[in-house]
């Protein structure tokens, strides 16, 4: 018996965080990813409000560096689909990051 599953292949290019840092020295946006895949705002004024696709292209600015802090336990491919989503809206700068351990600084 022979089994197969056919996968559609895709590849998300994405900026290390060396090259985002390099590109401007404008305060990264930050949008936060809860483990089922909903984007909220990470900034002071927009701190875990739910972003549709229509608010992340009015508030956030597309050409600004953007920091995408996914929770903990999401899963890689919620977190592919989120950056595939930002790529799609126009976001050009977008990188992972990460909170440090004890202080919540984004790393």
């Amino acid at each position: 018996m022979l089994t197969s599953s056919f996968t559609k292949f895709s590849a998300v290019e994405m900026q290390s965080a060396l090259a985002a840092s390099t590109i401007s020295s404008t305060k990264p946006q930050v949008v936060r990813l809860s483990v089922n895949g909903q984007l909220l705002g990470g900034g002071t004024q927009l701190e875990g409000v739910a972003l549709t696709d229509d608010a992340l292209s009015t508030l956030l600015a597309i050409d600004t560096p953007t920091v995408l802090m996914p929770a903990s336990e999401t899963q890689v491919q919620v977190i592919v689909d989120a950056l595939s989503r930002l790529k799609a809206l126009g976001f050009s700068q977008v990188t992972l990051g990460k909170l440090s351990p004890g202080d919540g600084a984004v790393q």
